[in-house]
């Protein structure tokens, strides 16, 4: 997992973009959040880069929430 995060804040790094701070709320409900404003727009092209940052922060949220979960309550991930 921290491998796998490492990987992600590189790319952010390169798109020069900031880690989503979800201040007051966990990162699952920050992920929820960002997921039911997801929209899928029938026929319409998203421009690729929009596209990009929004995949890149669901990720660096979703590998928080699985640090909070089971990193974190799981000794023996603590090496995932």
């Amino acid at each position: 997992m921290k491998e796998l995060e490492a990987q992600l804040l590189a790319i952010q790094h390169e798109l020069h973009e900031d880690r989503d701070p979800h201040d007051g709320k966990s990162a699952e409900e920050a992920y929820s959040e960002r997921l039911n404003n997801l929209s899928l727009t029938e026929g319409g092209v998203q421009d690729g880069e929009v596209v990009v940052k929004a995949l890149l922060a669901r990720c660096l949220l979703w590998c928080e929430v699985i640090q909070e979960k089971y990193v974190s309550s799981n000794p023996r991930m603590n090496s995932c």
